[in-house]
């Protein structure tokens, strides 16, 4: 394998740093745009024992979820779900209680996503 001289190490440094400045700008440019944060959302105003249906977008296709459900009072259960395959996530939640509802929904290692808020009134 040839090796470089000495004397031609400046030139090439002078060439590929702004060439991988350049890369590297051009991969997070990409990026940005690719990854979107995904949303979640529904009416924010609901009845007790009455469906009300959240629809979401921007999720990773097929991704397992969890739907967080955190009740007035402060009990929190959690309810599985999976992302279709363009991405988006629809979950019909029925509020048992009175009282403000925050879902929240996470990925496969429990980090937050998206998040929504019913008010379940009577």
């Amino acid at each position: 394998m040839p090796q470089l001289s000495d004397s031609a190490s400046p030139v090439l440094s002078r060439f590929c740093r702004p060439l991988n400045s350049l890369l590297v700008c051009a991969a997070l440019s990409v990026s940005g745009v690719a990854l979107a944060a995904p949303n979640f959302s529904g009416p924010s105003v609901g009845k007790v024992a009455q469906p009300t249906v959240f629809s979401g977008k921007g999720f990773v296709p097929n991704a397992p979820l969890t739907v967080l459900v955190k009740r007035p009072g402060g009990a929190e259960a959690g309810f599985s779900a999976v992302a279709t395959p363009e991405g988006a996530l629809s979950y019909s939640f029925v509020p048992a209680a009175t009282g403000v509802h925050a879902l929240t929904v996470t990925d496969s290692a429990g980090r937050s996503l998206a998040k929504a808020v019913l008010n379940a009134l009577p």
